[in-house]
């Protein structure tokens, strides 16, 4: 009997059957896949997974400020600008994408943090952004796991001719959304109203003109305020009507960004990437009792090396990844959909 399985590796939530860590260690049974990549472009932000407080420790060590939320406002004097991008990627006309965030922050006060995705028109022409599946959920909502679970359970049940009559007005939904020359659009957003939490939303999406995708982080009273401006409530759909380019294109263009991961290559995550392709795709022989794993681990060598092409090289000016001699890898490969027959 063929059996077929669509998996999407999820942050936070682990495919690896235990016998997986067999693959440390010589002799192992476990069959070894070999991945055909397949699928298309996919922008994912994970890195860093949690914005800090400067001053925080994490395990004892002091968190590197650059990595902190001091960038949202004036410490010691310093204006460090009104947010940060984790993805600023150009996007062509005529293919479909994914991009997705998952993304939180830790806190001392109870200020509200917005996250998302959205596109900038740089262009002298209109561009149209067809946003074809769309999923997204919250940790103030969930846990960390579930809220993994409802994004992902959302996006693929999620279709242009699907989207509810009374749609919850916090949510993305497919639909498209009209960019003129100038404009800048949040098309998904989170927000983390407590003093930690997490935000997660995927969208499937394709353009009729360059457009530039922003994966970003803002504080909640500078989106609010831009929206009280034009007479407006913080909605999704208003969200599509306004033209906000002024604040995202301010948060596009600040040098502060993420570090490359190799200055940091054990210690920070390394899991915000762009990759060509979304899915690995497997077929083998499976008589009971087979035994396999996923990787979620690939900067452990025996786990990373014991499937054949599961991980993608990034281009070299990507920011993250775990370097693999002169190569880097988007560690995890967390929201690669694995295609398994």
């Amino acid at each position: 009997m063929t059996v077929k399985r669509r998996i999407i590796a999820l942050t936070l939530v682990l495919f690896i059957i235990p016998q997986a860590y067999a693959a440390l260690y010589p002799g192992t049974d476990l069959t070894r896949l070999e991945f055909e990549m397949t699928g298309e472009p996919l922008i994912y932000s994970n890195y860093p997974e949690t914005i800090y407080v400067e001053g925080l420790t994490q395990s004892g060590t002091k968190m590197d400020p650059r990595l902190c939320i001091n960038q949202l406002g004036v410490v010691n004097g310093i204006d460090y600008g009104i947010g940060r991008h984790f993805n600023k990627v150009p996007v062509k006309p005529g293919r479909n994408y994914t991009a997705e965030i998952y993304n939180g922050r830790t806190s001392s006060d109870l200020t509200s943090y917005t996250f998302g995705i959205a596109f900038l028109n740089e262009s002298d022409a209109e561009a149209n952004v067809n946003i074809l599946q769309s999923g997204q959920q919250e940790s103030d909502l969930a846990g960390v796991v579930m809220m993994a679970i409802d994004t992902h359970k959302r996006f693929i049940h999620s279709s242009t001719g699907s989207v509810p009559a009374n749609k919850n007005p916090l949510l993305s939904y497919p639909r498209t959304v009209r960019l003129n020359p100038g404009e800048g659009k949040i098309v998904l957003f989170g927000k983390v109203n407590r003093i930690n939490g997490y935000v997660n939303g995927r969208i499937r999406f394709n353009t009729d003109s360059e457009v530039t995708v922003l994966e970003f982080y803002m504080l909640t009273e500078t989106l609010e305020e831009e929206l009280k401006n034009a007479g407006l409530n913080l909605t999704q759909d208003n969200l599509d009507s306004c033209n906000i380019y002024p604040v995202l294109s301010e948060i596009a263009e600040d040098d502060r960004r993420v570090l490359k991961l190799e200055e940091f290559p054990k210690y920070w995550t390394t899991t915000t990437a762009v990759l060509n392709y979304d899915t690995r795709t497997a077929t083998f022989d499976a008589p009971a009792g087979t035994k396999f794993c996923l990787s979620n681990a690939g900067h452990i060598k025996g786990i990373r090396d014991l499937n054949e092409n599961e991980y993608e090289y990034l281009k070299e000016n990507d920011l993250g990844g775990f370097p693999v001699g002169e190569n880097r890898i988007h560690d995890g490969n967390y929201s690669i959909i694995y295609d398994l027959t």
